[in-house]
């Protein structure tokens, strides 16, 4: 059912930044760019996560630091994940 995941995400559109996304995200200039793509994807601080560095670097090409596409991607993924 993918109504419970959009209830669960919903009040989360209204948040902020919180715990370790000030160095994640707000501080991290190896997500500023997609290209080199060796940046967000190994640079990032995620060496073993290299696609949450391509994801956040993707969401900042979107939106910068305005955290909507953040946490619509975030619900996008926990929807597929439902689905799979």
């Amino acid at each position: 059912m993918t109504v419970l995941p959009i209830v669960s995400f919903l009040n989360s559109f209204q948040g902020q930044f919180l715990f370790d996304d000030e160095a994640a995200i707000v501080s991290n200039e190896h997500i500023r760019h997609l290209w080199p793509l060796w940046d967000p994807l190994f640079k990032s601080g995620y060496g073993t996560r290299p696609v949450m560095g391509l994801s956040f670097a993707i969401n900042y090409a979107i939106s910068g630091l305005e955290l909507w596409s953040y946490h619509a991607v975030n619900l996008a993924i926990h929807i597929l994940a439902r689905w799979v």
